[in-house]
């Protein structure tokens, strides 16, 4: 009687051995995660403390106090030229009034009373008084548009940051994302690599116990054989009991013989739990009930045997016949289940070598997907590449013209300077209202350094 037992699917076994697999790859990824995450801030550190622009805040703080300097020292000039500047005016204005004087006695013109001269000092000190509050008016007036331009700049100095500082929080969220896109390809490369091994191995097992079974059936065929062979003789009436127990030590060897090969199946089967452990244990199992029903074959006809001694020609040739017919349809019977046995290992190993061709498809399917998908994304990298190193050219461009027209505008500012200098040195006008006092603030000039 064939026993119920209890299997599972070998599916089963791959998909725990599977999901075991992934919990080991998590595990590990998170590890790989917790190492990538922090030396992207080291390098992201690293390359910012590299960059031109951390170059740039590091020049502009040692250099900010020497710019307050030279903006101090540069207001002190400026002092010290106006003072200049009013002492001449007044020295001039004395001279003026001399010459005049002179002038008038030379003349022959009578000396001006002292009401026409305190009349002139006091016109004098009213257009110096305009002049003076025209000074202050143009001194406040530069003083706005200097704080104006100050604002202005600074304005534009904090825009200017802005966008940098957006820019390279792009650039910082676009390499983030391309190291994890790196990390995920190379783990995703790792597990196919895992699997493709895993595949191979288990195609090998599979190739070797397909090997192993072909023996088992070659070895299975010659018992088959030299059992019809030995069955090929015809026993005697007369003959009857002593072959009645040739036939049934017979019968014996070749039940000793099946659980002989059966015990080497089941033995292979136990060696092959650790890989296939669901199918090795459903075929283990069925394999032990086979054995244990051969050794129960096995004591059935040793008693047999034992009840032939006292059997005469005509029971024996009865017996013999009816013994015949029990023999051959328990002969078929396990036959048949051995058979079935070795016919379901043998589907079972076609199957695992089907279902591992189809993996190795699909795997390779997933590669080449990968590989294009890698492609393109190299293939976008290096046009970002590209265009950031436009762009900095053409900020390096626009940075070089900024600076050479501050650079004219220093020199034109100095030029006007010293012209104004000289104009100042050369005028030969003698007339008070004409020559007093002409400050270079009159002219409304931006006095701008940086």
């Amino acid at each position: 009687m064939w026993p119920t037992v209890k299997t599972k699917n070998i599916y089963e076994a791959i998909m725990l051995k599977k999901r075991a697999a992934e919990e080991n790859r998590q595990a590990q990824e998170k590890i790989t995660q917790k190492y990538y995450k922090a030396a992207e801030i080291r390098a992201n550190k690293e390359k910012y403390w590299t960059s031109d622009t951390s170059f740039k805040h590091s020049i502009l703080a040692y250099l900010q106090p020497k710019k307050e300097d030279i903006l101090e020292r540069l207001e002190s000039r400026r002092n010290k030229l106006r003072t200049l500047l009013r002492e001449e005016n007044n020295a001039f204005d004395v001279m003026l009034c001399e010459i005049y004087s002179l002038k008038r006695i030379l003349n022959g013109y009578p000396e001006e009373s002292d009401v026409a001269t305190e009349n002139m000092k006091q016109e004098y000190y009213r257009l110096a008084g305009e002049r003076e509050a025209e000074r202050s008016e143009a001194q406040a007036q530069d003083a706005l548009d200097n704080m104006a331009f100050e604002e202005e700049r600074a304005d534009n100095r904090m825009q200017e940051d802005a966008v940098e500082k957006q820019q390279r929080q792009q650039k910082k969220e676009k390499d983030r994302r391309h190291v994890e896109f790196l990390h995920e390809q190379v783990q995703e490369l790792k597990q196919r690599e895992q699997e493709v091994n895993e595949l191979n191995s288990e195609r090998e097992h599979l190739l070797a116990e397909k090997v192993r079974i072909s023996e088992l059936e070659e070895e299975r065929q010659a018992i088959e054989e030299e059992r019809r062979r030995q069955s090929q003789g015809k026993a005697l009436l007369r003959q009857h009991a002593t072959a009645l127990r040739r036939r049934a030590r017979q019968v014996q060897g070749d039940i000793e013989t099946d659980i002989q090969w059966l015990s080497k199946v089941v033995q292979q089967q136990s060696l092959n739990q650790a890989h296939a452990q669901d199918a090795a244990e459903r075929l283990r199992s069925e394999g032990t009930a086979m054995l244990s029903m051969l050794e129960d074959d096995l004591q059935r006809e040793r008693n047999r045997e034992a009840q032939m001694v006292d059997l005469d020609s005509q029971e024996a040739a009865e017996v013999w016949k009816k013994r015949n017919e029990q023999w051959m349809q328990e002969q078929n019977a396990r036959t048949r289940l051995l058979n079935e046995l070795q016919a379901q290992k043998l589907a079972e190993n076609e199957c695992m070598q089907k279902l591992v061709k189809e993996t190795r498809l699909s795997d390779e399917v997933h590669q080449e997907t990968t590989r294009e998908r890698q492609q393109q994304q190299t293939d976008e990298l290096e046009d970002q590449r590209s265009e950031r190193q436009q762009n900095n050219k053409t900020a390096d461009k626009e940075a070089l013209t900024k600076s050479e027209l501050e650079h004219k505008v220093e020199e034109a500012y100095a030029a006007a300077l010293r012209a104004e200098a000289e104009r100042l040195q050369v005028s030969d006008s003698f007339t008070p209202s004409k020559g007093r006092g002409q400050s270079f603030y009159d002219h409304r000039r931006k006095t701008y350094l940086w």
